[in-house]
């Protein structure tokens, strides 16, 4: 039988936040439980578990420690969620590469994704010990957020690709239409 997790019920994840902050007559305990008890059951899994870390970083680095009060309020763990989050997202951009092949959902993501990010896509292979003709990625599909930054780069690109195409039209133009004429070009030499 499995233990119960400690955190199940509001009261013992209040329990942890109490159990491990510095002990101070000036803390009033029942006003930081209504503000406690006001969070989502997230939010407060989130503060009970990450309690521990502020503590600890304060007395590493010699800091202040807030009162529990003011770290609710001004929802001190999501400092310590977000480093959480970007950890787990480098470890998951490390993972082992994914063999996505050509003609699957993920195949038409990626190759959207290389488009947006002026990339071509790469030929497709074929491995024996893998089905089809495909390519490793570094996931089965590309990251959510990162094609937007793309697009925008790859428009700049075919803007300014259109107007040095479209100078160099007109420049062709103008030289035929001055054969044509025999008129010169102007010289920008001064004359004396």
């Amino acid at each position: 039988m499995m233990a119960p997790n400690q955190f199940e019920t509001p009261r013992s994840r209040f329990e942890g936040l109490r159990s491990e902050w510095p002990n101070d007559p000036l803390i009033d305990w029942e006003q930081v439980e209504r503000l406690f008890q006001a969070l989502s059951p997230e939010d407060q899994t989130h503060c009970s578990r990450l309690a521990p870390r502020y503590l600890r970083i304060c007395r590493r680095t010699g800091g202040p420690i807030a009162s529990p009060l003011q770290w609710i309020a001004a929802r001190g763990w999501e400092g310590f969620l977000e480093v959480e989050r970007r950890r787990t997202r480098r470890l998951e951009a490390k993972a082992t590469p994914a063999w996505v092949i050509e003609g699957t959902p993920g195949w038409a993501a990626w190759k959207r994704y290389r488009e947006c990010q002026g990339q071509f896509m790469p030929s497709p292979e074929s491995i024996r010990s893998e089905r089809g003709w495909g390519w490793w990625f570094p996931a089965p599909f590309p990251p959510p957020n990162a094609k937007a930054r793309g697009v925008r780069k790859v428009q700049e690109r075919r803007a300014q690709r259109r107007s040095y195409e479209h100078k160099k039209i007109k420049q062709k133009s103008n030289d035929a239409s001055r054969r044509q004429t025999g008129r010169r070009r102007p010289s920008h030499r001064a004359q004396e």
